[in-house]
């Protein structure tokens, strides 16, 4: 079963995470709040707040390209797996999707298709293995099998990490 929805900023669904991002006047710096929504507490239990920190190179990457990117978030399920990605209002021309820390951002819904969002998905599982390491050994590699790609036409989905992330996502080619 398939479903797509924009999320509503104003409903909190219960036991999801979101990751609440201010800028401090003071100090003129980002700062990185947590809270869990429906419950109100503030808090992360304390795999959560590992695993955030494991991935917090990623996840500043990802939070500062969904905001230079001016993107809105959806959800998709695919049977038992529910997607938060974000898609792109500017910028979007040359690519068509990428995965960094917790981000998904599609280039356009129309990249939006179950195999690209499970293949992002399996990236999401990569940074989540690799951590700190995530950038070196998956990111770089893919971005640079990306833009080889397009000058020199290969199977990019043949790529060792990129097969990796089939595998994690579920994605069949």
């Amino acid at each position: 079963m398939l479903s797509e929805h924009r999320s509503d900023s104003k409903r909190k669904s219960s036991g999801s995470i979101k990751y609440i991002f201010r800028k401090c006047e003071k100090y003129g710096i980002i700062i990185m709040l947590c809270e869990k929504c429906g419950e109100g507490s503030g808090t992360m239990d304390f795999k959560e707040m590992s695993l955030f920190v494991w991935q917090l190179p990623q996840n500043v990457i990802g939070f500062i390209l969904s905001k230079l990117f001016a993107c809105d978030v959806f959800f998709r399920n695919f049977d038992e797996l529910k997607i938060q990605y974000y898609v792109a209002g500017r910028f979007n021309r040359l690519w068509s999707g990428v995965s960094i820390g917790n981000y998904i951002i599609i280039a356009s819904n129309r990249y939006a298709t179950e195999t690209i969002l499970r293949h992002e998905y399996g990236h999401q599982w990569q940074s989540k293995y690799l951590g700190l390491f995530y950038l070196i050994l998956i990111g770089l590699p893919s971005l640079c099998g990306n833009i080889l790609h397009r000058f020199i036409k290969f199977d990019y989905y043949k790529q060792p990490w990129e097969k990796w992330a089939d595998r994690l996502g579920g994605v069949e080619r």
